[in-house]
């Protein structure tokens, strides 16, 4: 694929991925809502003089874990009837990192030089990816992050959570065992053990 050439094309199809998901910020899940917010409020009290933090902290999870593997493996998330031919994969592979850049709050150099192109549309969604990362990490009525009210609460938004991941383990578990699945199926076995551990911790 000539990047350079088909850079227009993508980018409207980046675009209205970008549009999408910041349409659909009043429904993104309280549960996960909370999440972000504990986050958000942990690496600001870490790194009070780091004013990039408090939204790289946050979009890294959801980016990273949620939006660019629907994106890279619609099939997985009952998006797409079938894996992505090879063209389309490539398409979607690119689309992905424009997406997880932007989440970033980066821009492209040095070994993915080839997508410079995509700089201009970051830069200009750099102020909406803000304002969107802080929407979704911060809790609305000025309400108290459930996990700092009550732990018994919090276990039950993280199993919330844990239970929108591992409803797709067996897709996963069937897909062809690429470096993309492999992380999925780490992040699974990550939450299985934090989810053990806080039930043990609240005895």
């Amino acid at each position: 694929i000539n990047v350079t050439k088909n850079m227009d094309k993508l980018l409207v199809k980046v675009e209205a991925i970008w549009d999408s998901i910041r349409n659909n910020a009043d429904g993104f899940p309280r549960q996960l809502r909370e999440v972000l917010s504990h986050l958000k409020t942990a690496v600001e009290q870490k790194f009070p003089s780091n004013n990039v933090v408090k939204y790289t902290a946050p979009s890294g999870f959801i980016f990273l874990r949620y939006f660019c593997p629907a994106i890279l493996s619609p099939q997985l998330f009952g998006l797409a009837g079938d894996r992505p031919k090879p063209v389309q994969a490539r398409n979607l592979t690119l689309m992905s990192k424009v997406i997880m850049t932007l989440g970033n709050l980066a821009t492209f150099s040095g070994k993915e030089s080839y997508l410079r192109p995509a700089n201009q549309f970051i830069e200009s969604n750099i102020e909406r990816a803000k304002e969107y990362i802080t929407q979704v990490s911060t809790l609305t009525n000025n309400s108290t992050p459930v996990m700092l009210q009550n732990s018994d609460k919090f276990c039950d938004s993280m199993a919330h959570v844990q239970a929108l991941c591992s409803s797709y383990r067996e897709n996963f578990e069937k897909e062809e065992k690429t470096s993309e699945i492999y992380r999925l199926l780490e992040i699974l076995e990550k939450f299985d053990k934090i989810m053990v551990e806080l039930k043990r911790m609240d005895r």
